[in-house]
């Protein structure tokens, strides 16, 4: 079984131009046959994007 999930914000400061700033959270759980217990990955990351 595997769980992945990536979730976040994104913000405009100003609606009239196309700066953009995003604050996110990526991560992932999963077990396999015969693991006693589920192995996790958590990482987070933040972004800037201009679009014209």
């Amino acid at each position: 079984m595997v769980w992945r999930y990536d979730t976040g914000i994104n913000y405009h400061p100003l609606l009239t131009n196309g700066l953009s700033f995003q604050l996110d959270l990526k991560g992932e759980t999963w077990i396999g046959k015969g693991q006693a217990q589920p192995y996790r990955i958590l990482g987070g990351y933040l972004g800037s994007a201009y679009n014209w």
